[in-house]
């Protein structure tokens, strides 16, 4: 993939050929990805596989799959289709994708679902089209829900043989002949499962297939037709709301960074440093929502959520676990304790603000800012952070830009913003625009 990056930026090729040589990276990442995700599949047997979450443009990424496989269905004769259905609004809008739609989720695994049951799409069809659809509804001010389609005029499965064929190494009668592992579709439901939805299928031999799954997402984008480019979007509680937190967290950066983002939308807050004093707090503060670390060394999360339980019953405030690091099954156990909902560190605007509409039934708003740069930011990057972004972008260390890039979505509101752009330039294999964007940071300093 990096040869197919530098071959690509060679200044005489032509529109055409330049054009298919990104293709060739796009389909290059997706290997490398595939080959990572057959060699976890042990991994996936034992619930072990975690999401990898962060911001990413979910119409950029359908937009590159697009184009994969508007070439795929070309070569093959076969007609090709995306159809965008926004819900929710005075009419469903067909065909009228928004310019951009940042949702925070698992942009790998998504990827990988939806490259599988196109491709398993294309596989099967001799004549006829294949189509990707979305359907999109916004059930609350920062949450959507989409569900997506795959469907084709193939050669379609057998009732009898729909429920196994996501099976391991199992593929349906009529298609057992065809080149394949069989492990597509096992990981893909896995992948849904993990990000909260379901994959379904319905089919008719002779007539073809329909494979969907509904997600929901964090965002901060707008479904409004109208809307304008909703990048740099910071948000408030609306007129009218207020709410009253308490961090509760061993660590002072740790209090100090979720302290800001608070405090950005105009909640109250205060925060503690021991598990210990809660209580003491609670009897004076009352606070409508509580952030918990769970890894605290006096007195951890879960110890200190069963003190809260055991004074306030169900009078207590609102629960919420923080921690680096917690697999699914931990996850459920933190809810089976008592705590309401759980947010991974670090912890994003994305996961935030609507975990917090969601518990108190607040409403946010969101408004533009005049300027979209760097400067208005006024982003600052530690030194360490700074160079170390700029040796990974020149040496083209991706997985050691994705942990940078996670630390600086930490420094607040400019951070989110920041870490967005760097992650669109690593999307696309962008070493120099990261590059670029690390000396304007530098010059606006």
């Amino acid at each position: 993939t990096r040869s197919s990056y530098l071959l690509g930026r060679e200044p005489g090729l032509r529109r055409q050929a330049s054009q298919a040589i990104n293709i060739i990276a796009e389909n290059g990442y997706h290997l490398l990805q595939l080959i990572d995700d057959v060699l976890d599949l042990s991994k996936i047997e034992a619930g072990h596989m975690e999401l990898q979450e962060s911001d990413f443009d979910l119409v950029g990424l359908i937009e590159h799959v697009s184009k994969m496989f508007e070439m795929r269905c070309k070569q093959k004769g076969l007609g090709w289709q995306v159809e965008w259905i926004t819900e929710g609004t005075h009419e469903a809008q067909n065909d009228m994708p928004p310019s951009r739609l940042v949702v925070f989720g698992d942009e790998g695994k998504l990827r990988q679902v939806v490259i599988n049951l196109l491709s398993n799409a294309i596989k099967f069809t001799q004549t006829g089209e294949v189509g990707l659809h979305l359907a999109i509804s916004q059930t609350h001010s920062f949450m959507l829900r989409i569900t997506f389609d795959v469907v084709d005029t193939g050669i379609g499965i057998a009732q009898e043989h729909q429920s196994r064929i996501f099976n391991a190494f199992d593929q349906a009668a009529s298609v057992e002949r065809r080149e394949g592992t069989g492990l597509g579709l096992t990981i893909s439901q896995r992948h849904v499962e993990l990000m909260g939805g379901r994959l379904e299928v319905t089919s008719t031999p002779g007539v073809g297939s329909r494979f969907f799954f509904t997600l929901s997402f964090p965002t901060t984008s707008s479904l409004a037709p109208d809307a304008s480019d909703d990048t740099g979007l910071f948000v408030s509680l609306a007129e009218g709301y207020s709410a009253k937190a308490l961090v509760v967290d061993d660590v002072k950066d740790n209090r100090a960074v979720l302290s800001e983002l608070l405090q950005a939308v105009g909640i109250e807050v205060q925060a503690v440093e021991d598990g210990g004093q809660v209580l003491d707090c609670l009897a004076t503060y009352h606070p409508d929502i509580v952030f918990i670390d769970i890894r605290m060394r006096m007195l951890d999360g879960v110890s200190t959520v069963r003190d809260i339980i055991a004074a306030y019953g169900s009078d207590r405030p609102k629960l919420v676990a923080v921690s680096a690091a917690a697999l699914q099954h931990e996850r459920d156990e933190y809810l089976a304790v008592g705590f309401d909902a759980f947010i991974p560190k670090p912890i994003l605007v994305q996961q935030l603000y609507p975990c917090i509409a969601h518990l108190l039934g607040v409403e946010f708003v969101s408004k533009p800012v005049a300027d979209h740069n760097v400067a208005t930011y006024d982003v600052r990057l530690p030194d360490n952070l700074y160079d170390g972004i700029q040796q990974a972008a020149k040496s083209y260390r991706v997985s050691q830009l994705d942990r940078y890039f996670d630390h600086v979505a930490q420094l607040g509101p400019s951070g989110q913003w920041m870490a967005e752009r760097l992650r669109e330039c690593k999307h696309h294999g962008d070493m120099d625009g990261i590059l670029q964007l690390l000396a304007q940071l530098s010059q606006s300093t």
